[in-house]
Order: structure tokens, then C-alpha cells, then sequence
């Protein structure tokens, strides 16, 4: 129950406040996608965290021989469980984002989520598509045919045609509807043609098929970046095997082999 007394009324509040200050954070960096009983029950734990961590911090410092008294520390333990609060909700929404717990639970022994990501598949996919590492984590290919390397993105608009392109900008938690490609190509049969400008904006809701598309395939990494290989990026411990694979009798001279990506693509 909230106590009569104002002042009591207004502390109970501020108890439960930090929580959810955290967890509103974290719902502006991500969109979390929690049902309410969740973000309430979240909020409070977090609170009841903030406030823990903080007490048993002030309570060791009043242990030291010129530690504050229990007056001098109420405002700074105040502002110090909101800022714990906040560092907490941040991590929350790196938690949520990169699906941490699902990583933790199918670590386990006998543990398995089935479920990939808390996050749309337009969303999910199309960020993996950024980084080497987790597009060999997207790519279910057996390992001799799959080709660890640059990946471009190709959809099928409505009224419009085929466009292909690198993802630049992606979609975000809070807009997951559109997508930004550059160098982008507009695809017609077997001929690419270089849209000129930047790039083209794609809505999604206007795509009837998005594809995945191997750099080395692609038509439209020739037209804009001609003989120039993309790099690939195989996983570190069979890297040395893969690269002997595909650069088998290519030319030695310098950029007539494939190369590892460097900083991540």
C-alpha cells in the first residue's frame, strides 16, 4: 500500500522511479519487446537492484574510520542508484539487442532456445549482413559450397524491378522499414545497371523478396567495383584451408588473390 504521509508517499514512489528511468533508456536504444507484466516486473527488479548496489557501497564506505554519516549521503546515494539504473538499463539493451540470454541458454549443457532473436528477421538479418563474423552465422550452406565473403543484399519492389546493392544504413528498432543501399544497381535479366547518385532508399513494405547475395556472384559489385575481389572473411580456425581453396590456381601478382577482411569487412 502507498503510505498517507506525502513525503513517505513521494519516497515510496522515488523507489520503484529508477527502474523504470533504466528501462526507459533502454527501450529508446532498442525496442524491447516485452509485454507489460514483463517490463513492469523488469523495472522494479532493476530498481530493487540499483538501490541494493548503491546501500551495500555506502554501507562499506561508513565502515572506513572517516566514513560519511547516515545524513550525508542520502542526495548522492539517490543520484548514484539512478546512474547505477541507467549503466544497468544499458545493458539491458545490449543484452536484448545481441540476444545474450538465448547465447547463454544454448551454452548450457542441456539447455536450448529454439528461438533465434527478439528482434523483427528484417532486422535481424540485415545487420548481420554488416559484419564477417555474423554472416557465417546466418549462412546454413554446407561448408564446401558456401563462399565466407562480402554480402549484398538484392530485392524484388513492387512496380519498380530488382535492385541490388551494399547495406549502409539499415533499419533501426524504432524505423525497421527501411533500408539504404550503396552502391546500389537496378537489375535487369543478366545486366546490371549503376544507379546513379549514392544509392537507392528501399521501403519494406514494398519488397516482395529480399536475397542474400555472394560479392563474387554479384553483378553489381562488377559494375562498380570492376576485377577488384572482395575480401572473405571464413571463421579463424579453418581460414588458412579456405583461403588455400579458392585462391587455387588463381595468379600470384598482387590483387588477383583473395584477401582476409580487415576491421570486420
Amino acid at each position: 500500500m502507498i503510505p498517507d504521509d506525502p513525503q513517505k508517499a513521494l519516497r515510496f514512489v522515488a523507489a520503484f522511479l529508477p527502474g523504470f528511468v533504466g528501462i526507459g533508456l533502454a527501450s529508446y536504444l532498442v525496442d524491447l519487446r516485452f509485454g507489460e507484466f514483463w517490463y513492469a516486473f523488469i523495472s522494479i527488479a532493476l530498481s530493487a537492484a540499483s538501490f541494493k548496489l548503491v546501500s551495500l557501497a555506502f554501507y562499506l564506505a561508513r565502515q572506513q574510520p572517516q566514513g560519511p554519516s547516515s545524513d550525508d549521503y542520502k542526495l548522492p546515494q539517490t543520484l548514484m542508484t539512478y546512474a547505477v539504473a541507467l549503466v544497468l538499463g544499458c545493458f539491458i539493451a545490449i543484452a536484448y539487442d545481441r540476444d545474450w540470454a538465448y547465447d547463454f541458454v544454448n551454452y548450457l549443457p542441456f539447455g536450448h532456445v529454439s528461438k533465434t532473436s527478439e528482434q523483427r528477421p528484417l532486422l535481424y538479418v540485415i545487420s548481420h549482413t554488416q559484419t564477417c563474423a555474423s554472416s557465417r552465422l546466418l549462412d546454413g550452406r554446407e561448408d564446401l559450397t558456401q563462399v565466407l565473403i562480402q554480402t549484398l543484399v538484392r530485392a524484388t519492389i513492387k512496380d519498380y524491378g530488382v535492385v541490388e546493392g551494399l547495406v549502409r544504413v539499415r533499419p533501426t528498432d524504432l524505423d525497421p522499414d527501411q533500408v539504404f543501399l550503396s552502391p546500389a544497381c537496378k537489375i535487369q535479366g543478366d545486366t546490371a545497371t549503376a544507379i546513379p547518385g549514392p544509392g537507392v532508399l528501399i521501403r519494406s513494405d514494398n519488397v516482395a523478396a529480399w536475397e542474400l547475395v555472394d560479392a563474387t556472384s554479384s553483378m553489381c559489385w562488377k559494375v562498380h567495383y570492376g576485377k577488384t575481389l572482395p575480401c572473405v572473411c571464413p571463421s579463424g580456425d579453418h581460414a588458412e584451408k579456405y583461403l588455400a581453396r579458392i585462391n587455387k590456381d588463381r595468379p600470384t601478382e598482387e590483387g588477383k588473390r583473395y584477401e582476409m577482411c580487415k576491421g570486420g569487412r
